[in-house]
């Protein structure tokens, strides 16, 4: 196994899973802090949002080449991210939902691990990055395909730790917002 190797196995099998839990224990703790009660419905709708955002960022890296296409998808994905990260915790605090320490944590091991995800993709792929061709600016399936395995872990891991979370997060803020309307 060579160093490239290494490091995209490290990304696939290691940082993305841990910065997939971290978003599930975020999750827990928007539980513990009875979301629907406090925040509601507009917190819900940003960490579908924050979802959202990641996405192609994330199909990209499973399926698509890293050319500086690619890349720029990536940090525009990031940005808008991190962004998001900012409203929503503004958002969450200003509607008196209690933030506590460990979801501060929560929220800056997000930050970060996406950044050290991003990082190693650059530092994997320095050589081809710094290239001047028109090539760089499309995109081109996997010359050299993920594994199987890799694929399967990731998107069970988003539908498993993240998609169905937040979607149960969404509908029950939702409910709560439909029987509050119902009651005034």
């Amino acid at each position: 196994m060579n160093e490239t190797d290494i490091i995209r196995n490290y990304c696939i099998y290691v940082l993305f899973p841990i910065w997939v839990i971290v978003g599930f224990l975020d999750f827990l703790q928007h539980r513990k802090t009875n979301i629907a009660e406090t925040s509601g419905l507009m917190e819900s709708i940003s960490h579908q949002l924050l979802l959202l955002s990641m996405g192609p960022a994330i199909l990209c890296g499973l399926f698509l080449e890293i050319n500086k296409m690619v890349l720029l998808v990536m940090i525009v994905c990031l940005a808008i991210h991190q962004i998001l990260v900012y409203i929503d915790v503004w958002f969450a605090r200003n509607y008196h939902r209690d933030i506590q320490p460990i979801e501060r944590m929560y929220h800056i091991y997000i930050v970060m691990i996406s950044v050290t995800l991003l990082s190693a993709i650059v530092v994997l792929k320095w050589s081809e990055l710094t290239l001047n061709s028109a090539r760089d600016l499309q995109f081109h399936w996997k010359a050299q395909p993920l594994s199987s395995a890799g694929i399967i872990l990731a998107f069970a891991l988003m539908v498993g730790l993240g998609i169905i979370p937040y979607s149960i997060e969404l509908y029950s803020c939702y409910a709560k917002s439909k029987l509050r309307k119902e009651v005034k």
